[in-house]
């Protein structure tokens, strides 16, 4: 697919075998549970040290992708098996999310999502949060990267 190496492949999951194949691994929900149960630092924390022990033993340079969520609430979603929210709280679950994130020393932070409204994962500019929640990215990336 990518007979040259011109692009970098991250896989969505938490088995790390996926890095025999990928660049990288990545949580498309930013370890969401992390979250539900207060122990978000942990999870990136965790996956940081996964990512590097395969490293060591394999010798490689493979990328960890931290998550960042501003909330999440898919209970409205007609015919959804498993619904869950996670509560924005006036911005602090972001920031929570970006402060565990940034703690893991990633070297990508990736954002669910930018607007996914019928999930309530969106940090796009709308009515019910105006431009709060890029201004919280901006913010927090500055914060990351300086």
């Amino acid at each position: 697919m990518d007979p040259h190496h011109r692009w970098l492949w991250s896989a969505e999951g938490v088995d790390t075998a996926l890095l025999t194949v990928f660049d990288g691994i990545h949580l498309f929900s930013a370890g969401y549970w992390g979250l539900q149960y207060g122990n978000m630092a942990e999870v990136d924390k965790g996956f940081r040290n996964k990512v590097n022990a395969y490293n060591a033993t394999h010798h490689s340079h493979k990328i960890w992708a931290a998550g960042v969520l501003p909330g999440y609430d898919d209970t409205r979603v007609p015919g959804r098996v498993g619904a869950y929210r996670i509560p924005r709280n006036n911005g602090a679950t972001y920031r929570t999310s970006w402060n565990a994130a940034i703690a893991s020393n990633p070297e990508w932070i990736t954002i669910t999502t930018f607007n996914e409204w019928f999930e309530g994962a969106m940090i796009e500019p709308g009515i019910t949060y105006g431009t709060k929640y890029l201004t919280i990215t901006q913010q927090e990336s500055k914060r990351w990267h300086g």
